[in-house]
């Protein structure tokens, strides 16, 4: 009777303990439902479903502040973050910022929530287990991208070499070109964009030399050579000379072609480079984009004159610039002042201008035989055109004091010749260009007391 008792005990316990596991184990479900099924509401109350991520940072149960918030903090690990770029056997390792890579905070915060509201219900229950990431791109600045990938020329890749002209003694030599790489800028822009956790390859493709060999058959001598200085130190006035100078590197004037100095540049403007600087408009210094452009036409001028090319449209500045003589300076401006010239020859000539270190040179080369002489230019003076000088009193200065408002300054006409001569020989003299410098009225302040 005991034993059948006591069993009856170990019975009952156990079924109480199953009934006791059942309820948990229903409680338990009900809770895990509820959770789920808030989960699946979470993003109609704008909050981003869990297991969404972000290169790596999960925005789960954030909101679009907070996510923004979040990012935020790891765009300051981004910017440090390395990104290896591959090509062929070749690699090397910047930061997202030299790159142009940032990212774009509010739009994947604004992205992450859209994607969790974008599911069904039940998939935003099951996203805690997927933690799928948001497809925003990262953000790209396509010029810092752009410059980046052509500064790895000879780092990833080797660009194409053009035909150039170089001289060995007393004659010029045409050293072949060779075909090379250039980076697929489109391509690279949207791999970078998808992405820096795992190396990025650049790819390139095949690009000819821009100026082959046989252009520049028939060029076998130096014809002329310019050279000015300018002072580095004047950061505006450089960076104009040097991105000017760059427009006029390896130029190949076929017979009879003819080249324009502003159409070569296409405008002198800030989207061609180019910064404030000190130019000269009636005689009087201001400030204007290309200030300094000038110097690089100048000196461009002086070579092609004396080179035996055609010059066919030139101006003066309307005063003495300190880079050139009188007579030997050529002025630009967009619209307005242009600078010319042509190839009279049977035979292509090339260009070479280079701006570098304070140091500005052309120099042409082409068929010596076809030009058997030396041609100096030489300005003379025709006549002076003297300014005149406006005085007016002012009783803000002291008796007999004088202030200038304005420097006077006398102007001038020259007539620039060119001089053909053999051996030191002058064979003839012919009249190229005329120039006149405006003359600047003075302006005085005389005090005369109260």
């Amino acid at each position: 009777m005991e034993q059948k008792y006591l069993h009856f005990r170990r019975q009952k316990r156990h079924h109480l303990k199953r009934m006791k596991r059942r309820r948990m184990a229903t409680v338990a479900g009900a809770v895990v439902l509820i959770c789920f099924i808030i989960l699946g509401f979470l993003p109609t109350f704008g909050i981003i479903s869990p297991g969404t991520n972000y290169c790596g940072k999960s925005l789960g149960f954030l909101t679009v502040k907070g996510a923004e918030k979040k990012l935020n903090k790891y765009e300051k690990e981004f910017q440090t973050a390395e990104v290896v770029l591959t090509h062929k056997k070749k690699s090397t390792t910047l930061t997202p910022p030299q790159l142009g890579l940032s990212v774009d905070e509010e739009q994947v915060a604004m992205d992450a929530l859209a994607e969790s509201r974008g599911r069904r219900f039940f998939g935003r229950m099951g996203q805690v287990f997927k933690k799928e990431a948001v497809q925003t791109p990262l953000a790209v600045d396509e010029a810092t991208l752009n410059r980046r990938l052509r500064d790895l020329n000879g780092v990833l890749y080797e660009t194409a070499k053009p035909a150039t002209v170089a001289m060995k003694g007393e004659r010029a030599v045409i050293l072949p070109g060779n075909k090379g790489e250039v980076p697929d800028t489109a391509k690279a822009r949207a791999d970078l964009s998808r992405g820096i956790q795992s190396p990025v390859e650049i790819h390139t493709r095949i690009m000819e030399p821009a100026i082959e060999a046989q252009e520049l058959a028939g060029i076998d001598g130096k014809l002329a050579e310019a050279v000015t200085t300018y002072d580095p130190a004047d950061e505006n006035r450089t960076t104009n000379v040097e991105n000017g100078a760059r427009y006029f590197r390896r130029i190949v004037l076929a017979p009879g072609e003819k080249l324009s100095f502003l159409s070569t540049i296409g405008g002198i403007t800030e989207a061609h480079g180019f910064v404030k600087g000190k130019t000269v408009s009636n005689g009087v210094e201001t400030e204007g984009i290309g200030g300094g452009v000038c110097q690089v036409s100048t000196t461009m001028y002086n070579a092609v004159a004396r080179s035996g090319l055609n010059v066919m449209t030139k101006f003066n500045h309307s005063k003495a610039v300190p880079y050139a003589k009188e007579g030997l300076d050529c002025a630009v401006s967009d619209g307005y002042k242009d600078f010319i010239f042509a190839n009279p020859f049977t035979k292509p000539v090339y260009i070479e201008t280079t701006a570098k270190e304070g140091t500005l040179t052309c120099t042409i080369y082409g068929p010596a035989e076809e030009k058997p002489y030396t041609i100096d230019l030489v300005p003379e003076k025709v006549r002076d055109l003297p300014a005149s000088k406006e005085v007016a009193y002012s009783t803000d200065l002291a008796p007999g004091e004088i202030k200038i408002l304005r420097q006077q300054v006398d102007g001038s006409i020259y007539i620039t010749y060119a001089v053909y001569s053999v051996q030191g020989r002058e064979l003839r003299r012919i009249p190229v260009a005329k120039s006149r410098y405006v003359p600047v009225d003075g302006k005085v302040l005389v005090g005369k007391g109260k």
